[in-house]
């Protein structure tokens, strides 16, 4: 596997670290649930050679959805594959996160390259990492605002965990939207870090069950049938 970040010498790097907990969901299926990283103790990054270990100077964003770990004036890099390794304790546990090939220090512009959005590395069954550059838009990723998250419908059998795949990702879950299941017997489901939300659906007050997953809460709906209903979403 080549390098994920090709870096030209002499540049300061800014490079966003996201860290999940893998788990399997009701249908088996092995996803990703995102650490919030304001939650875990003796955080700490590294970059590693076959030779040499670099402790990374780094910050953790409001929300504690990533860290930015700076790779400072890399002319302290030798050239060479380069990994990274994050250690921390959650949950009671010390656990470890270590990703081979992430960057590489190259001669010149010519053999640079960063990619776009974020981008996976190894593939884990434990603790998973994910990368992006600290400078660059993450594509369709919304950038979270403390008011972020997920909204669809699941057929899953609660307080099983449950991914985001298939969700719409929303930077604000506040608001009035429409929603059309297109699956009987699915339930609708609101996945994000907000608290106390209070549901009114098609004009009447509802109230979703929850659970805690992470450091987000999962609102959900008894099972429905396929048809379109509006909901507003808000704090009061």
């Amino acid at each position: 596997m080549a390098e994920l970040f090709k870096i030209v010498r002499g540049n300061t790097f800014p490079l966003k670290i996201y860290v999940d907990k893998m788990a399997y969901d009701s249908t088996g299926k092995l996803s990703p649930q995102a650490i919030n990283l304001n939650t875990v103790g003796s955080l700490q990054v590294y970059a590693f050679s076959y030779n040499k270990t670099v402790l990374l100077p780094f910050t953790i964003s409001s929300d504690g959805s990533y860290l930015t770990a700076t790779i400072y004036n890399n002319r302290r890099f030798k050239g060479g594959s380069w990994g990274i390794r994050v250690t921390c304790t959650y949950n009671n546990l010390t656990i470890a996160a270590i990703e081979h090939r992430v960057f590489k220090i190259v001669a010149c512009n010519a053999l640079s390259y960063i990619p776009y959005g974020i981008v996976e590395g190894e593939n884990s069954y434990m603790y998973n990492l994910r990368f992006s550059s600290g400078d660059a838009d993450d594509g369709d990723t919304p950038t979270p605002s403390g008011q972020h998250g997920w909204i669809g419908f699941k057929s899953f059998t609660p307080p099983a965990s449950i991914s985001t795949d298939g969700l719409t990702a929303v930077d604000n879950v506040y608001g009035t939207r429409t929603w059309t299941n297109t699956v009987n017997n699915a339930r609708f489901v609101v996945v994000t870090p907000v608290r106390n939300i209070v549901f009114t659906i098609g004009g009447l007050p509802a109230v979703l069950n929850s659970f805690t997953q992470g450091s987000n809460i999962v609102y959900y709906s008894d099972e429905l049938q396929a048809v379109p209903f509006t909901v507003k979403i808000s704090n009061s």
